[in-house]
């Protein structure tokens, strides 16, 4: 299996994990649970660029903070949604840091299945379905009943498909 991709975006360029990936060194025919893991790592990269995005637009609110305390406050709230993981995935999918908007239906429906195999309810969006099952899989894969591992499956071939768009059409 192999994920096919016309261009990457400039910020991503020369990335030492994700050219391997895209230009089909890694094996992606693995365990279900393994192949969502490395494709997780996508957004992890991509998430971690949000931050550093982030970071620098809280230094820059930090230099020009007032004199008030509500300013101050202001500022580390937004310092802490900037370090939250799932907070991050929000952003990632926001206009900001997408040049275009993928369509994560397939994507939403397939985790909300995961999850309701858990007994979660259905969330609409990126941080709502695509963090839970993140967690589901990293803290709790040993209780991943077989209809959950299929349904994984189906997460990791929207993933194949959505990955190389968001490649793409990121930016910082």
């Amino acid at each position: 299996m192999r994920i096919n991709l016309k261009s990457i975006s400039a910020n991503l360029r020369g990335d030492p994990f994700l050219s391997p990936l895209f230009e089909g060194h890694i094996d992606l025919r693995g365990h279900p649970l393994a192949t969502f893991l490395i494709f997780y790592q996508v957004f992890e990269l991509l998430i971690e660029r949000v931050f550093q995005v982030e970071r620098n637009n809280l230094l820059a609110r930090i230099a020009a903070i007032g004199n008030t305390v509500a300013d101050a406050k202001e500022t580390v709230k937004c310092f802490r949604e900037a370090i939250s993981e799932e907070n991050r995935l929000g952003m990632l999918a926001s206009t900001q840091h997408l040049a275009s908007q993928p369509d994560w239906t397939g994507l939403r429906d397939c985790c909300n299945r995961f999850l309701n195999e858990f007994g979660s309810q259905p969330v609409n969006h990126l941080h709502g379905y695509l963090y839970p099952v993140r967690n589901r899989v990293v803290h709790e894969f040993r209780s991943v009943t077989p209809n959950a591992l299929k349904i994984l499956s189906e997460i990791n071939s929207e993933l194949l498909v959505l990955l190389p768009e968001l490649v793409s059409c990121y930016k910082d």
